[in-house]
């Protein structure tokens, strides 16, 4: 089973009005959860970071993702919205979402940044690494994320912040609401089960909720998906 995971963080340029301190957060945040059991125990060398990158460094690990079996593209940052998602990965430098939906066969797509039609605002998308329940067998949880992968059919899920027209909101202190609330609803879930496997879908339907109450109704996140399953693992509890 080869994964790979690409994480891309545009916080901006420090000292600026649209420099944004939750990114860094989040990108530490998913790093973290995603390293983790719960989130699959993937090994250092599967996690590919970028800090306020060039299309070229991006291109190049979209190549890796290709080769993979499984993949995620995961993007903090500011965004807007044209025909399709608009991603700036540095000040200046501005690429389309669907860049991203180039993984491997089996491949999920975070996009945690605002969707204004075609203008930038300083409300951005970032995310937190929340509490989750304790998990000591590393090797057990990545045996059940891989066999929920190997089970899952080949298609692409893409997992929106916001509405097309909608921000996406954050707190400098979590981070984004759609990626705090989803690792925070990972957390949520496995201290209520001592066996099974969180799919993206249910990862993002709970999360859902939280953005919703959080934001006052002010964000509603969308989903992107094959119309069967299994669908792939957000999260596992192997016990």
């Amino acid at each position: 089973m080869v994964r790979h995971c690409l994480l891309i963080g545009s916080p901006g340029k420090e000292g600026t009005e649209d420099h944004l301190p939750g990114v860094e957060r989040d990108i530490i945040n998913y790093s973290r959860f995603f390293r983790s059991p719960l989130g699959g125990a993937w090994e250092d060398h599967e996690i590919a970071v970028l800090k306020n990158p060039s299309r070229r460094e991006v291109e190049s690990q979209i190549d890796i993702l290709s080769n993979a079996d499984f993949t995620i593209a995961a993007f903090c940052g500011h965004g807007a919205y044209g025909r399709s998602t608009i991603l700036e990965i540095r000040p200046g430098v501005e690429i389309d979402s669907n860049m991203l939906s180039r993984g491997g066969g089996k491949h999920v797509v975070v996009l945690d940044c605002c969707r204004v039609l075609r203008k930038y605002s300083q409300a951005t998308v970032l995310a937190e690494f929340a509490r989750f329940a304790e998990v000591h067998d590393r090797d057990a949880c990545r045996r059940r994320y891989d066999e929920a992968i190997r089970r899952s059919p080949l298609g692409l899920v893409v997992m929106h912040a916001c509405r097309a027209g909608e921000t996406a909101e954050e707190s400098e202190e979590k981070g984004g609401y759609y990626s705090s609330s989803l690792i925070e609803a990972a957390g949520d879930w496995a201290r209520t089960v001592r066996n099974g496997i969180l799919t993206v879908v249910e990862a993002h339907q709970r999360a859902s909720r939280m953005v919703n109450a959080s934001s006052s109704d002010r964000q509603h996140p969308t989903l992107d998906k094959p119309r069967s399953g299994p669908y792939f693992p957000f999260a596992v509890m192997p016990y």
